[in-house]
């Protein structure tokens, strides 16, 4: 239909001269069938370049480089294919911007200082719990910069050389000493740009002063436990022996008994308590 649309015009002034007899007919015939053929060409060469376009457009929404089509017809089209690039990169770099915000403020939410780095083992992101932590510039450094711990870049160096993940324990001395357990893991290829390692530092000082007050708590009540247990079995052996027939001593004796029974009794009583608490 396009080229009939196009050939009607010359076709329509060559039947027009045949009719006026001012153009012989076989020739009239052989030059609308000229007419026909080259506006077919034209039509062909336009509409090639025209379908390599919507492919070359379609091409630009997946990922990787596309190579520019060759037109027949350049200097009708280039300005086309140029303003669709420049709408592709300007589309991918507002959802590049889009997504990071949005990753950005994923990361600030979390309660845990967290670290991102790429190949190099420099930080490319860091949350508000890591910057309150290390500073408020660790991005753009190298890790051994911001945490200067042997295990920590350890762990770091075996992740970037092939090892999934890592779980280091360090201790972390400013302002105050803080406990932290720390796991390492990869999130992207080696080749990759951009973060590829992620380091999560969870603060475990909390519970492991718990652990050790418990800890310390149990030898203390252990201690405490010990001295009344050995005064009664030393008396009872007492009582028993040289002391079987003395009153006077036998009555001692269990007045002495009676008072480090009542103390382990009152630290009994508090050791109950203290389970209540925790339930």
């Amino acid at each position: 239909w396009p080229v009939i649309a196009l050939s009607l015009p010359a076709l329509v002034v060559l039947t027009t001269l045949v009719a006026l007899d001012r153009l012989d007919g076989s020739f009239a015939i052989v030059a609308g069938f000229g007419v026909v053929v080259a506006m077919a060409l034209m039509v062909r060469s336009w509409h090639a370049d025209i379908v390599a376009i919507a492919e070359y457009i379609a091409a630009l929404h997946g990922s990787g480089a596309v190579n520019v089509p060759q037109l027949n017809h350049p200097g009708a089209f280039m300005p086309m294919l140029a303003g669709a690039r420049r709408l592709r990169r300007a589309i991918d770099g507002a959802l590049r911007r889009t997504m990071g915000e949005a990753d950005e403020s994923g990361l600030d939410n979390l309660p845990d200082p967290l670290l991102m780095l790429d190949q190099d083992r420099r930080v490319v992101r860091a949350n508000n719990a890591a910057r309150e932590l290390l500073g408020p510039n660790p991005v753009g450094r190298d890790l051994a910069s911001v945490l200067r711990n042997p295990a920590l870049l350890q762990g770091v160096d075996q992740v970037l050389h092939g090892a999934a993940k890592a779980n280091v324990e360090f201790s972390f001395h400013a302002p105050v000493e803080r406990n932290f357990s720390t796991r390492i893991a990869r999130i992207a290829p080696p080749e990759s740009e951009g973060p590829c390692i992620v380091i999560a530092l969870y603060d475990v000082t909390a519970i492991q002063r718990a652990e050790k007050m418990r800890s310390d708590f149990i030898a203390d009540a252990s201690h405490e436990l010990r001295t009344p247990l050995s005064v009664l079995l030393g008396c009872i052996q007492t009582l028993r022996g040289s002391a079987r027939d003395d009153p006077e001593a036998q009555a001692e004796f269990f007045g002495l008994m009676q008072g480090h029974a009542e103390r382990m009794s009152r630290l009994v009583d508090d050791l109950l308590s203290l389970s209540r608490i925790e339930l």
